[in-house]
Parts: structure tokens; C-alpha cells; sequence
């Protein structure tokens, strides 16, 4: 099941704040020394040097590479403690006899809310991921080309409870009757991916 990733990340990691304030830190404590021997003695560019490359180190790890931490997640708003949103997509339709000249096979499945809290279901799209030769084929290309989908978009149109299931319907897989010699798709297998929206 496909579901949104979620927003990009836009604040900074714990470590990186941790560095960034010991960083800090430590520029406050090189002030206060510096302060206190400007006093007795004359300025040394040493400590002002330091105090350069401390302020530096500090904004390249406020600002380090934070778009490695924008990854995607299961719902794209946070989830309270306790609640899931999971749907399990199954096919239960038998799809086989696929040939030229042969009418599509009807796909038919059910939709589940696995999670703990309701669940709008609009849609389940079809797609189709790959196709598997059969051992026993002959030599040729057979793919997604030879195949084709009607209607990979099925309304549902359900609010799904926790543990509740609906049935999809309207699509249909069918063969493309090419001009070429397609033998090679003789047994093959057709995986399908199913997503909810």
C-alpha cells in the first residue's frame, strides 16, 4: 500500500543543537578569558583567530545538511500515541486465461483498516509493477506493453472503522493484441500493485 510521505522535516536534530550550544558555550567562556586578559595585557590575534573559527564551527552545524533528515513516514500528519492508520489491500478475483482476442479479467478485491482509528477510503488505483516469463517460454520479450489495464482507478467511497473491510471493483487486466509474436507471453505472471487514496 502506497500512503503519502510525510512533511519535510524543518527543525535541526538533537545533536546537532547540542554541538551548536557546546559550541557556544565554549565562544562564551573564550570571551570572558580574552576579556579579562585585553584588561591586563594587549589584544593577541590568537584568541580573536579562535574566536572565528569557534563562531564558524557553530553555524555550519546549525546549518549542516538537515535535508538528510527529510524522509518519508507512514501518514502525513503526526500520529498520537496509541493510533494507527493501516489499510491491507487483497485481491480476490482469479485472474488467468489472458490472450488475444480475449475479453479483459474483472479485478475485484477487499480493502481492510488494520489500524485503530477510521479510515476515509477514496479510491484504489491498479497499476501493474512487472511481468514474470514463465520457465518454460520461449525466447522473446514480454512485458507491461502486452498487457493493459482498464479502468486502474475504483471508487470506494467508504469511511473504514477499525477492522472493517469494503470490496473494490470496476477494473479489468487484459492482454494488448500486438502485431508481433507475443508466444513469449505464454504463462506469465502479472504482478499487480494496488493503492488506496
Amino acid at each position: 500500500m502506497d500512503r503519502p510521505s510525510s512533511l519535510a522535516f524543518t527543525g535541526l536534530p538533537m545533536t546537532q543543537l547540542l554541538l551548536a550550544g557546546a559550541a557556544l558555550l565554549l565562544l562564551g567562556i573564550i570571551l570572558a578569558i580574552a576579556a579579562r586578559r585585553r584588561r591586563r595585557t594587549r589584544r593577541r590575534p590568537g584568541a580573536m583567530l579562535s574566536l572565528v573559527i569557534i563562531t564558524c564551527a557553530a553555524g555550519a552545524l546549525l546549518w549542516a545538511d538537515t535535508s538528510a533528515h527529510a524522509a518519508g513516514g507512514d501518514c502525513d500528519t503526526p500520529t498520537p500515541a496509541g493510533e494507527t492508520h493501516a489499510l491491507e489491500l487483497s485481491q480476490t478475483s482469479v485472474l488467468s486465461g489472458l490472450a488475444p482476442g480475449v475479453a479483459p479479467a474483472p479485478i475485484t478485491g477487499n480493502v481492510e483498516n488494520t489500524g485503530t482509528e477510521p479510515v476515509v477510503v477514496t479510491a484504489v488505483t491498479v497499476s501493474i509493477t512487472s511481468v514474470v516469463k514463465a520457465a518454460d517460454a520461449v525466447a522473446g520479450t514480454c512485458d507491461d506493453s502486452d498487457y493493459l489495464l482498464v479502468a486502474p482507478r475504483m471508487p470506494v467511497g467508504k469511511t473504514l472503522k477499525a477492522g472493517e473491510t469494503a470490496e473494490f471493483s470496476g477494473a479489468a487486466l487484459g492482454f494488448t493484441d500486438k502485431s508481433t509474436n507475443q508466444d513469449a507471453c505464454k504463462g506469465a505472471r502479472v504482478d499487480l500493485r494496488y493503492t488506496a487514496s
